[in-house]
């Protein structure tokens, strides 16, 4: 990996439109549909914390090495974890 790293929305988009070429009516079918079963399931903690981050309201992973987890909190700290 270069070290970049993009919010999962961003991500996301990118996947959504590369999965259906660019097909807007079919990226907002499967965007709104991963959203409403998202919000679903929010007592699934997976669920809850993996909504929070596609909307940005909860901290970030990203991969800067292998093996090693940035993690940075939406008020500018910046820890990274090192798994054993």
């Amino acid at each position: 990996m270069d070290g970049k790293s993009i919010s999962l929305a961003d991500y996301a988009y990118i996947f959504l439109l590369e999965k259906f070429d660019g097909k807007q009516a079919l990226m907002a079918e499967f965007g709104y549909n991963m959203v409403d079963a998202l919000e679903r399931y929010v007592a699934d903690s997976d669920c809850k914390i993996f909504l929070l981050i596609l909307q940005g309201e909860r901290a970030m992973y990203t991969m800067r090495e292998p093996h090693t987890h940035t993690h940075t909190h939406t008020h500018t700290q910046t820890h990274t974890h090192t798994p054993n």
